[in-house]
């Protein structure tokens, strides 16, 4: 099978790109069968109602969100591992494993293996104090 080929971006030295910049701190996802789609956005306070305002929109192939993932984890690891653990208040963690395990009448449950690896990631990635 021939190799892929390599892609380097233009040097931004001779100013010929210039990536757009944005700040984020909420997101979305979206998936279909052939991409994973984050949406970026900005919290902000309008009148008395916190909305997210979207600034970004970012589709990825399954293979390269693979990729990403395990470039994240890696950074998010060794970011932790010489800064400390980060830890999130319990409002804004994903649903604890127990309830994914036993869920409300009416929803389905979820399988075995995506029990076992929901426990096992929120277990390394939201540790308690």
């Amino acid at each position: 099978m021939p190799e892929a080929p390599q892609h380097e971006l233009p040097n931004n030295e001779e100013g010929d790109f210039e990536p757009n910049s944005f700040y984020a701190n909420t997101f979305q996802v979206e998936t279909t069968v052939y991409d994973f789609k984050l949406r970026f956005g900005q919290l902000n306070l309008k009148g008395k109602e916190w909305i997210s305002d979207p600034k970004c929109d970012v589709t990825l192939p399954w293979m390269q969100l693979k990729l990403m993932l395990f470039f994240l984890a890696l950074n998010l690891f060794n970011y932790e591992e010489e800064n400390g653990t980060i830890f999130l208040p319990d409002r804004i963690k994903p649903i604890a494993p127990d309830i994914i395990a036993n869920p409300p009448e009416g929803q389905p449950p979820a399988g075995e293996s995506f029990l076992a690896l929901y426990r096992e990631l929120y277990d390394r990635l939201f540790p308690t104090k």
